[in-house]
């Protein structure tokens, strides 16, 4: 195609993990306000399953966080609203996660290039 894929791909895992340490700053600065052990809650598995819920698609798994992000903020809104639904049953957005996973996804294969090293073939 005439790219470099390995420029490519150092400058697009160059870019992730700056997003990644951009996102872990705004969690220990602006959320938390200090670092603390165990500060994320989980969110990291709940971003992977934003992942294959999405299909490894980006702007499907972009929508897949958005709905995990809702699910995760029902608690509050659910308070605001004088609901009678306990808020126990709505502070477990692990459960959602799990049942959107297990039931509504079915078979996702990951990108068939991931973890591998590109070469030219000889």
């Amino acid at each position: 195609m005439g790219i470099d894929v390995n420029r490519t791909r150092m400058v697009w895992v160059t870019v992730s993990g700056t997003l990644a340490g951009l996102g872990g700053a705004a969690l220990t600065i602006g959320a938390v306000g200090a670092f603390s052990r165990e500060m994320s809650a989980g969110q990291g598995y709940i971003a992977l399953a934003a992942l294959i819920f999405g299909r490894w698609n980006p702007w499907y798994a972009a929508l897949a966080a958005l709905f995990f992000g809702f699910a995760t903020n029902l608690k509050n809104l659910a308070s605001q609203v004088g609901s009678t639904i306990p808020s126990d049953l709505l502070a477990m957005p692990y459960l959602l996660t799990i049942f959107a996973i297990a039931g509504l996804v079915g078979k996702v294969r990951g990108p068939a290039a991931s973890g591998k090293v590109y070469g030219k073939e000889v």
